[in-house]
């Protein structure tokens, strides 16, 4: 599903990303982790679309993405690939259930047609009860869980989370890696996770270090 091959990325003078070769597979749960300033998240976003690498060839679905525009990217994201972030980015003045729909609505459609499907998600993470909150009545561990359903709104194929429990607790750490690993099942989605934890790590189907910008299988 993802193929990389080769891939370098630089910053200046410093060299983040050393020939990178790395293939994720549909309903995989990926994990890389690293120390801070390793290129865990850089390769979360080339893998993403969100940054470009400086060399080297990235396939989605046996497509080049260097071949595609500006506007056949950002097409790409919103349609078939779902973000969560370690901080929510969930927009205070909207409903829980208005954050979960807004990728649906930058892809054309109205918040009334994707409002179902919508509280079907947040239902299925067991937030059918807070939808109509806002995110500062909310909890962390139940924004991120909406922050989880955002991502998953347009049924993408593949989900990128860059430390998504990091601002959690254990408990609630473990339950979303749990929710990770049961949505890879159930959906067959890829889920690729940069992370910290190691215990957490354990639980994918397949463990990567980035160390001194190589990659090392675990």
């Amino acid at each position: 599903m993802i193929k990389l091959t080769s891939v370098k990325k630089s910053y200046k003078n410093l060299e983040v990303l050393k020939s990178i070769d790395l293939e994720i597979n549909q309903g995989e749960v990926v994990s890389i982790q690293g120390a801070s300033g390793a290129g865990k998240s850089t390769l979360l976003h080339i893998m993403g679309t969100l940054d470009t690498a400086d060399s080297g060839s990235v396939m989605y679905d046996g497509n080049e993405l260097t071949t595609f525009s500006s506007k056949q990217l950002a097409k790409l994201r919103n349609m078939e690939m779902g973000f969560i972030f370690q901080f929510h980015h969930l927009l205070p003045e909207f409903t829980a259930l208005e954050n979960v729909c807004l990728p649906a609505m930058i892809g054309g459609q109205s918040l009334k047609s994707v409002s179902e499907e919508g509280l079907i998600i947040l239902e299925k993470l067991g937030l059918g009860d807070r939808a109509k909150h806002r995110p500062n009545q909310l909890s962390g561990g139940e924004q991120q869980r909406v922050a989880v359903a955002r991502a998953l709104i347009n049924q993408p194929k593949v989900v990128f989370a860059d430390e998504p429990s990091g601002n959690l607790d254990a408990k609630n750490a473990l339950e979303l890696h749990e929710l990770f690993m049961q949505l890879s099942h159930e959906l067959n989605q890829a889920i690729v996770i940069v992370t910290h934890n190691n215990e957490l790590a354990k639980m994918s189907h397949k463990k990567y270090r980035i160390k001194e910008g190589i990659m090392h299988n675990l």
